[in-house]
Protein backbone atom coordinates (compact mmCIF):
# COMPACT_ATOMS: atom_id res chain seq x y z
CA UNK A 1 0.00 0.00 0.00
CA UNK A 2 3.06 2.27 -0.01
CA UNK A 3 3.14 2.60 -3.82
CA UNK A 4 2.73 6.13 -5.17
CA UNK A 5 -0.15 6.91 -7.51
CA UNK A 6 0.82 8.24 -10.90
CA UNK A 7 -0.29 11.73 -11.88
CA UNK A 8 -1.34 10.33 -15.25
CA UNK A 9 -4.14 7.79 -15.05
CA UNK A 10 -6.30 6.09 -17.66
CA UNK A 11 -9.89 6.59 -16.53
CA UNK A 12 -11.88 5.25 -19.51
CA UNK A 13 -15.31 6.78 -18.80
CA UNK A 14 -18.48 5.37 -20.32
CA UNK A 15 -19.97 7.35 -23.20
CA UNK A 16 -22.90 8.36 -20.98
CA UNK A 17 -20.63 9.80 -18.26
CA UNK A 18 -18.48 11.67 -20.76
CA UNK A 19 -21.60 13.12 -22.40
CA UNK A 20 -22.95 14.19 -19.00
CA UNK A 21 -19.79 16.01 -17.92
CA UNK A 22 -19.53 17.71 -21.32
CA UNK A 23 -23.17 18.85 -21.31
CA UNK A 24 -23.08 19.84 -17.64
CA UNK A 25 -19.97 21.98 -18.15
CA UNK A 26 -21.64 23.70 -21.10
CA UNK A 27 -24.69 24.33 -18.92
CA UNK A 28 -22.83 25.42 -15.77
CA UNK A 29 -19.88 27.26 -17.28
CA UNK A 30 -21.09 28.15 -20.79
CA UNK A 31 -18.21 26.50 -22.60
CA UNK A 32 -17.03 23.08 -23.71
CA UNK A 33 -14.64 21.59 -21.14
CA UNK A 34 -11.06 20.50 -21.61
CA UNK A 35 -10.94 16.78 -20.85
CA UNK A 36 -8.26 17.05 -18.14
CA UNK A 37 -10.02 19.95 -16.42
CA UNK A 38 -13.40 18.22 -16.54
CA UNK A 39 -12.14 14.96 -15.04
CA UNK A 40 -10.51 16.73 -12.13
CA UNK A 41 -13.44 19.08 -11.51
CA UNK A 42 -16.18 16.43 -11.52
CA UNK A 43 -14.11 13.96 -9.49
CA UNK A 44 -13.46 16.61 -6.86
CA UNK A 45 -17.12 17.72 -6.84
CA UNK A 46 -18.53 14.25 -6.19
CA UNK A 47 -15.65 12.71 -4.19
CA UNK A 48 -17.28 13.18 -0.76
CA UNK A 49 -20.69 11.94 -1.99
CA UNK A 50 -19.61 8.75 -3.76
CA UNK A 51 -20.02 5.28 -2.23
CA UNK A 52 -17.35 2.59 -2.33
CA UNK A 53 -18.45 -0.93 -1.49
CA UNK A 54 -17.90 -4.08 -3.54
CA UNK A 55 -21.21 -3.88 -5.42
CA UNK A 56 -20.82 -0.15 -6.20
CA UNK A 57 -17.26 -0.66 -7.38
CA UNK A 58 -18.35 -3.50 -9.63
CA UNK A 59 -21.27 -1.51 -11.06
CA UNK A 60 -19.62 1.87 -11.65
CA UNK A 61 -15.94 1.00 -11.81
CA UNK A 62 -16.40 -1.57 -14.56
CA UNK A 63 -18.55 0.34 -17.07
CA UNK A 64 -16.76 0.33 -20.41
CA UNK A 65 -16.79 2.29 -23.62
CA UNK A 66 -17.49 0.45 -26.85
CA UNK A 67 -14.01 1.55 -27.98
CA UNK A 68 -11.11 1.76 -25.54
CA UNK A 69 -10.14 5.32 -24.57
CA UNK A 70 -6.43 5.79 -25.13
CA UNK A 71 -6.24 9.20 -23.44
CA UNK A 72 -4.16 9.38 -20.26
CA UNK A 73 -5.25 12.58 -18.49
CA UNK A 74 -3.23 14.49 -15.91
CA UNK A 75 -4.46 14.60 -12.30
CA UNK A 76 -3.97 17.95 -10.55
CA UNK A 77 -2.63 18.52 -7.04
CA UNK A 78 -6.06 18.53 -5.34
CA UNK A 79 -7.07 15.26 -7.03
CA UNK A 80 -3.79 13.63 -6.00
CA UNK A 81 -4.42 14.72 -2.42
CA UNK A 82 -7.89 13.17 -2.45
CA UNK A 83 -6.50 9.94 -3.91
CA UNK A 84 -3.92 9.71 -1.14
CA UNK A 85 -6.66 10.31 1.46
CA UNK A 86 -8.66 7.43 -0.07
CA UNK A 87 -5.63 5.12 -0.36
CA UNK A 88 -7.08 2.37 1.86
CA UNK A 89 -10.39 2.30 -0.08
CA UNK A 90 -8.57 2.23 -3.41
CA UNK A 91 -6.50 -0.81 -2.35
CA UNK A 92 -9.28 -2.62 -0.48
CA UNK A 93 -12.11 -2.10 -2.99
CA UNK A 94 -10.46 -1.21 -6.31
CA UNK A 95 -7.38 -3.46 -6.15
CA UNK A 96 -5.08 -0.44 -5.94
CA UNK A 97 -6.29 0.97 -9.27
CA UNK A 98 -6.67 4.71 -8.74
CA UNK A 99 -7.99 5.26 -12.27
CA UNK A 100 -10.85 2.83 -11.61
CA UNK A 101 -11.60 4.67 -8.35
CA UNK A 102 -11.83 8.01 -10.20
CA UNK A 103 -14.00 6.38 -12.86
CA UNK A 104 -16.40 5.04 -10.22
CA UNK A 105 -16.78 8.49 -8.62
CA UNK A 106 -17.53 10.20 -11.94
CA UNK A 107 -19.86 7.43 -13.14
CA UNK A 108 -21.79 7.73 -9.87
CA UNK A 109 -22.06 11.48 -10.47
CA UNK A 110 -23.37 10.86 -14.01
CA UNK A 111 -26.04 8.46 -12.70
CA UNK A 112 -27.72 11.20 -10.64
CA UNK A 113 -30.63 13.45 -11.65
CA UNK A 114 -29.54 16.75 -13.20
CA UNK A 115 -30.65 18.78 -10.14
CA UNK A 116 -28.51 16.62 -7.85
CA UNK A 117 -25.57 16.90 -10.24
CA UNK A 118 -25.94 20.68 -10.25
CA UNK A 119 -25.91 20.79 -6.44
CA UNK A 120 -22.84 18.55 -6.36
CA UNK A 121 -21.01 20.68 -8.95
CA UNK A 122 -21.75 23.84 -6.93
CA UNK A 123 -21.26 22.09 -3.60
CA UNK A 124 -19.34 24.98 -2.00
CA UNK A 125 -22.06 27.46 -2.99
CA UNK A 126 -24.78 25.17 -1.60
CA UNK A 127 -22.88 24.70 1.67
CA UNK A 128 -22.44 28.48 2.05
CA UNK A 129 -26.17 29.06 1.48
CA UNK A 130 -27.20 26.31 3.89
CA UNK A 131 -24.80 27.66 6.52
CA UNK A 132 -26.27 31.16 6.15
CA UNK A 133 -29.84 29.82 6.49
CA UNK A 134 -28.87 27.78 9.53
CA UNK A 135 -27.23 30.75 11.29
CA UNK A 136 -29.69 33.37 9.96
CA UNK A 137 -26.94 35.33 8.25
CA UNK A 138 -27.16 37.58 5.22
CA UNK A 139 -25.28 36.62 2.06
CA UNK A 140 -23.19 38.80 -0.23
CA UNK A 141 -23.68 37.46 -3.75
CA UNK A 142 -22.20 38.50 -7.06
CA UNK A 143 -24.02 37.80 -10.33
CA UNK A 144 -21.75 38.93 -13.15
CA UNK A 145 -20.84 42.53 -12.27
CA UNK A 146 -23.82 43.07 -9.95
CA UNK A 147 -23.60 42.59 -6.18
CA UNK A 148 -26.58 41.72 -3.97
CA UNK A 149 -27.28 41.43 -0.25
CA UNK A 150 -29.57 38.44 0.25
CA UNK A 151 -31.55 37.08 3.17
CA UNK A 152 -31.76 33.43 2.08
CA UNK A 153 -34.92 31.33 2.38
CA UNK A 154 -34.31 28.03 0.57
CA UNK A 155 -32.78 26.36 -2.46
CA UNK A 156 -35.67 25.27 -4.69
CA UNK A 157 -36.06 24.03 -8.24
CA UNK A 158 -38.59 25.16 -10.81
CA UNK A 159 -41.68 23.05 -11.50
CA UNK A 160 -40.07 21.48 -14.58
CA UNK A 161 -37.09 20.37 -12.41
CA UNK A 162 -34.78 22.27 -14.74
CA UNK A 163 -32.47 24.25 -12.42
CA UNK A 164 -31.83 24.95 -8.74
CA UNK A 165 -32.46 28.48 -7.45
CA UNK A 166 -31.62 30.34 -4.26
CA UNK A 167 -34.83 32.03 -3.07
CA UNK A 168 -34.80 34.97 -0.70
CA UNK A 169 -35.12 38.70 -0.15
CA UNK A 170 -32.55 40.52 -2.25
CA UNK A 171 -31.26 44.09 -2.42
CA UNK A 172 -28.74 45.27 -5.02
CA UNK A 173 -25.62 46.62 -3.31
CA UNK A 174 -27.45 46.19 -0.01
CA UNK A 175 -28.95 49.70 -0.23
CA UNK A 176 -31.94 49.46 -2.57
CA UNK A 177 -35.37 48.20 -1.50
CA UNK A 178 -35.59 44.43 -0.99
CA UNK A 179 -37.47 42.24 -3.43
CA UNK A 180 -38.34 38.56 -3.41
CA UNK A 181 -35.89 37.10 -5.89
CA UNK A 182 -34.55 33.84 -7.29
CA UNK A 183 -30.94 33.30 -8.33
CA UNK A 184 -29.85 30.30 -10.35
CA UNK A 185 -26.98 28.50 -8.64
CA UNK A 186 -24.96 28.30 -11.85
CA UNK A 187 -25.07 32.09 -12.31
CA UNK A 188 -23.64 32.94 -8.88
CA UNK A 189 -20.04 34.01 -9.51
CA UNK A 190 -19.11 34.57 -5.86
CA UNK A 191 -20.83 34.14 -2.50
CA UNK A 192 -19.97 34.63 1.15
CA UNK A 193 -21.71 34.93 4.52
CA UNK A 194 -21.78 38.26 6.31
CA UNK A 195 -22.40 39.08 9.98
CA UNK A 196 -25.58 41.00 9.07
CA UNK A 197 -28.96 39.67 10.20
CA UNK A 198 -30.47 37.42 7.52
CA UNK A 199 -33.49 36.10 9.40
CA UNK A 200 -36.81 35.76 7.55
CA UNK A 201 -40.08 36.03 9.46
CA UNK A 202 -43.07 33.70 9.15
CA UNK A 203 -44.99 36.55 7.49
CA UNK A 204 -42.20 36.95 4.91
CA UNK A 205 -42.14 33.20 4.27
CA UNK A 206 -45.86 33.35 3.47
CA UNK A 207 -45.16 36.20 1.02
CA UNK A 208 -42.47 34.13 -0.70
CA UNK A 209 -44.76 31.11 -0.99
CA UNK A 210 -47.56 33.24 -2.45
CA UNK A 211 -45.13 34.75 -4.97
CA UNK A 212 -43.92 31.31 -6.03
CA UNK A 213 -47.52 30.25 -6.66
CA UNK A 214 -48.25 33.31 -8.80
CA UNK A 215 -44.93 33.73 -10.64
CA UNK A 216 -43.02 30.44 -10.45
CA UNK A 217 -39.59 29.85 -8.94
CA UNK A 218 -37.62 31.12 -11.94
CA UNK A 219 -39.39 34.50 -12.26
CA UNK A 220 -39.80 35.87 -8.74
CA UNK A 221 -38.14 39.24 -9.27
CA UNK A 222 -41.15 40.59 -11.20
CA UNK A 223 -44.83 40.84 -10.32
CA UNK A 224 -47.29 38.76 -12.31
CA UNK A 225 -49.30 40.73 -14.86
CA UNK A 226 -52.07 40.06 -17.36
CA UNK A 227 -50.68 38.75 -20.66
CA UNK A 228 -52.83 37.97 -23.69
CA UNK A 229 -51.36 35.94 -26.57
CA UNK A 230 -53.04 34.94 -29.83
CA UNK A 231 -51.96 31.48 -30.98
CA UNK A 232 -52.25 29.90 -34.41
CA UNK A 233 -53.15 26.22 -34.74
CA UNK A 234 -49.44 25.41 -34.81
CA UNK A 235 -48.93 27.74 -31.84
CA UNK A 236 -51.51 25.82 -29.82
CA UNK A 237 -49.61 22.64 -30.60
CA UNK A 238 -46.35 24.25 -29.50
CA UNK A 239 -47.98 25.41 -26.28
CA UNK A 240 -49.22 21.88 -25.58
CA UNK A 241 -45.81 20.36 -26.24
CA UNK A 242 -43.35 22.84 -24.70
CA UNK A 243 -43.46 22.51 -20.92
CA UNK A 244 -40.30 24.44 -19.94
CA UNK A 245 -41.31 27.77 -18.34
CA UNK A 246 -44.87 27.33 -19.66
CA UNK A 247 -47.37 29.75 -18.04
CA UNK A 248 -50.80 28.30 -17.28
CA UNK A 249 -53.65 30.07 -19.04
CA UNK A 250 -56.60 31.55 -17.13
CA UNK A 251 -59.04 31.63 -20.03
CA UNK A 252 -59.37 31.19 -23.80
CA UNK A 253 -61.55 33.34 -26.05
CA UNK A 254 -61.27 32.20 -29.64
CA UNK A 255 -57.55 31.98 -30.34
CA UNK A 256 -56.58 34.41 -27.58
CA UNK A 257 -55.12 32.96 -24.37
CA UNK A 258 -55.04 34.99 -21.18
CA UNK A 259 -52.27 34.39 -18.65
CA UNK A 260 -51.19 35.81 -15.32
CA UNK A 261 -47.42 35.60 -15.35
CA UNK A 262 -44.36 37.83 -15.32
CA UNK A 263 -43.32 39.70 -18.45
CA UNK A 264 -39.99 37.89 -18.36
CA UNK A 265 -41.67 34.47 -18.32
CA UNK A 266 -43.95 35.38 -21.24
CA UNK A 267 -40.98 36.65 -23.24
CA UNK A 268 -38.83 33.60 -22.47
CA UNK A 269 -41.61 31.21 -23.39
CA UNK A 270 -43.44 32.73 -26.37
CA UNK A 271 -40.68 34.48 -28.33
CA UNK A 272 -39.44 31.17 -29.75
CA UNK A 273 -42.91 30.55 -31.23
CA UNK A 274 -42.22 33.17 -33.90
CA UNK A 275 -45.22 33.95 -36.11
CA UNK A 276 -47.34 31.38 -34.27
CA UNK A 277 -47.68 33.56 -31.13
CA UNK A 278 -48.85 37.19 -31.33
CA UNK A 279 -48.70 39.19 -28.10
CA UNK A 280 -51.86 41.28 -27.80
CA UNK A 281 -51.15 42.81 -24.40
CA UNK A 282 -49.46 44.33 -22.54
CA UNK A 283 -48.46 46.86 -25.18
CA UNK A 284 -44.88 47.13 -23.87
CA UNK A 285 -44.30 43.41 -24.35
CA UNK A 286 -45.92 43.50 -27.80
CA UNK A 287 -43.59 46.33 -28.85
CA UNK A 288 -40.57 44.42 -27.53
CA UNK A 289 -41.54 41.38 -29.63
CA UNK A 290 -41.99 43.57 -32.72
CA UNK A 291 -38.58 45.19 -32.19
CA UNK A 292 -36.76 41.89 -31.65
CA UNK A 293 -38.39 40.23 -34.67
CA UNK A 294 -37.43 43.22 -36.82
CA UNK A 295 -33.83 42.99 -35.60
CA UNK A 296 -33.79 39.28 -36.44
CA UNK A 297 -35.26 39.89 -39.89
CA UNK A 298 -32.64 42.55 -40.59
CA UNK A 299 -29.89 39.96 -40.10
CA UNK A 300 -31.32 37.94 -43.00
CA UNK A 301 -32.23 40.83 -45.28
CA UNK A 302 -29.76 41.50 -48.09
Amino acid sequence: MDAEFSERLRVNLSEDAEEKITNDTLCFEGEKPKYNTALNKFFQSYFSLAKHDENTAKKFGSLQRSIADKRVPYMDTKTMGLLNNARKTIFDVYEGRAGRFIKSVIEQYASQHFLDREKAYFKETVETIENAIRHREKLKIQLGEKVFAVRPYKILNDKQSTFNYLIGFSSQNGVEAENIASMRLSRITSIKCTPDDGAISIYEIDKIRDKIVSSGVAFLIEDAIKVVVKLTKKGRGLYAGHVLNRPIYLSIIGNEYEFKCTKKQAEAYFFKFGADAEVIEPLLLREEFISKHKEALAKYTL
